[in-house]
């Protein structure tokens, strides 16, 4: 490692002088190769953030998408819950009118205008619910479902 010069004092030897520039590449070398893992791993880190996030935000609006229609599908069920209960109401006033129209004959024109009074109490609130779940059908079709996959696109990873 050392060499002993004429003048008695010490110098390194070229055999100490290679073993340190080789030292050196390889020290470069490790460095290079670790700087470049570590900015590897900075962009995939910065990717995976970013790609939480849209994903936070999609499931967000997916969310707010199934709350929203899942609020329009109940009050379908109410609307239909109401249809049932006018057809019902109608049938039973029907078949059981009041006993002083019960008394009258078919033919007799008061008791033609209490079944059409029913018809049209029944139409109005047949009516007034197709209306509603018209409007209901127009707030589905409006309320669609993201794009299945949300705008991601997964990141090229190199």
């Amino acid at each position: 490692m050392f060499r002993r010069r004429k003048d008695g004092s010490f110098s390194y030897s070229e055999r100490f002088w290679v073993q340190a520039i080789v030292l050196l590449l390889l020290i470069v070398v490790i460095g290079f190769n670790t700087q470049r893992t570590a900015n590897r791993t900075e962009r995939i880190s910065q990717e995976t953030i970013m790609f939480a996030q849209q994903t936070n935000e999609c499931l967000g609006r997916v969310i707010q998408v199934l709350e929203q229609r899942s609020r329009i599908n109940i009050e379908n069920d109410d609307i239909s819950q109401v249809e049932r209960t006018a057809i019902f109401d109608l049938l039973t006033e029907a078949v059981n009118p009041p006993p002083e129209i019960a008394a009258l004959s078919p033919a007799d024109q008061r008791r033609q205008d209490w079944a059409e009074g029913l018809i049209i109490k029944y139409l109005n609130v047949y009516g007034a619910a197709e209306q509603r779940a018209a409007e209901l059908a127009e707030q589905r079709r409006a309320t669609a479902y993201p794009d299945p996959d949300c705008g991601l696109r997964l990141p090229e990873l190199s």
